[in-house]
């Protein structure tokens, strides 16, 4: 007979296969045969307890034969029977309840139940961009999950109503052209002793928004135009970047036109893609020396976003103007004149001003005199100036003539 009904022990899961955990112990105060003992486990008990403990019949040693997990079964109840050797051989029997004490030896586990893995740029804090659920098959403080999130993100972790449940939100302003992608990790820690953890990273694209304006890379712009330029070609050429994506970022050029110089800006045309500008005309620096005008870049988003800057035109002269003779002219206007010497006038003597004028600029338009053709005298000479006067010079008579 035993000496209880009920024995109740505990062992850990994950327990060394082979352990002895227990040591039945019965008693028959008949002698000989009849007072030997067997031990054994009751004939209707479920399959898996004989494939978890063993029963040693003489001894009475319970003994770990398979892998005892917690998490698959937390308590056992072993039926022990104890027979003796006599004739008829009586029998006595006893319950052994083996109770499973938890280890920490699962790691908690994250399960994304829900993902927008692409974010508009403009979405607002508390936007929710995930769902997360985390669970630990152990029981008690080795269960009990702290989760966080451990990469430096404009993202957080929001509790939901359901324990072990949260929402990945936002929780700054978002901005593509800064960052276009985030790898959120989030760690899932439980209380064990030492506590387990895993992670989960979430990869998520931020998608564009057309909140950016095409921008010039000066402003305003100068452009230096030699005159006599050909009628059609490229003068020059504009440019301009955005910031965004595909239509967001695609730029188109236009000319203002409106405004006192609406008539000279009909004789420009821009490229509408590349901003290449071409002049219909042919500049003339004599005629118009500077001009301006407004060049608009437009991006294609919706909706689009423009910026203008504007355009300084400065034509540079070129050496294209002869040289015209003012006086002496003749009463038909040309530059004939007929100037009458005295006789036997000393030499020095001034017989006559000759000016003239370029409608060039600078060097272009300094005027150099000299006397020409076969029928010169050589008597006369230029003499010197004693003013500053570009376009004036005097003929006087040789000593020799």
């Amino acid at each position: 007979m035993f000496s209880q009904e009920i024995y109740h022990i505990s062992i850990h899961e994950n327990i060394a296969l082979g352990t002895s955990i227990f040591k039945m112990n019965a008693t028959d105060p008949d002698e000989g045969t009849n007072s030997d003992i067997e031990y054994s486990l009751g004939k209707i008990l479920k399959r898996k307890i004989y494939d978890m403990f063993e029963l040693d019949k003489l001894t009475g040693d319970i003994t770990v034969r398979g892998n005892v997990d917690y998490e698959e079964n937390d308590v056992y109840k072993l039926d022990v029977e104890a027979s003796d050797k006599g004739t008829p051989p009586l029998t006595g029997e006893c319950r052994v309840v083996i109770k499973i004490l938890d280890v920490n030896d699962n790691t908690p586990e994250i399960e994304v139940t829900s993902l927008a893995d692409t974010v508009s740029e403009d979405s607002k804090p508390g936007t929710i961009i995930s769902l997360i659920s985390v669970t630990d098959k152990d029981s008690g403080v080795n269960g009990k999950i702290i989760t966080s999130i451990t990469s430096d993100v404009p993202f957080e972790l929001k509790p939901s109503y359901k324990e072990n449940t949260y929402s990945v939100v936002t929780k700054g302003l978002l901005d593509r052209e800064q960052v276009s992608h985030y790898e959120i990790t989030i760690k899932a820690t439980d209380c064990g002793e030492p506590p387990l953890y895993t992670f989960k990273t979430l990869n998520i694209q931020i998608s564009d928004v057309n909140d950016n304006r095409p921008l010039f890379n000066k402003t305003p712009l100068e452009f230096y135009l030699v005159e006599n330029n050909i009628a059609g070609n490229s003068i020059f050429s504009v440019s301009a970047t955005d910031n965004d994506l595909n239509d967001n970022s695609a730029i188109s050029y236009s000319i203002v036109r409106q405004g006192s110089q609406n008539d000279l800006m009909s004789f420009l045309n821009i490229n509408s893609e590349t901003g290449d500008i071409s002049a219909l005309k042919i500049f003339d620096f004599e005629t118009l020396k500077t001009f301006q005008f407004q060049v608009v870049a437009t991006d294609s988003g919706t909706p689009s976003l423009s910026s203008n800057v504007t355009v300084h035109v400065f034509i540079l002269d070129q050496n294209d103007n002869a040289p015209v003779i003012l006086y002496p002219v003749s009463s038909n206007g040309s530059a004939e004149g007929v100037e009458e010497i005295p006789r036997n006038v000393n030499a020095g003597h001034l017989v006559t001003k000759v000016r003239a004028y370029d409608a060039d600029i600078g060097y272009n338009g300094w005027l150099l005199f000299s006397l020409a053709g076969s029928y010169c005298p050589q008597s006369l000479w230029f003499g010197p100036l004693y003013r500053t006067d570009q376009n004036t010079s005097l003929i006087h008579r040789d000593r020799r003539g």
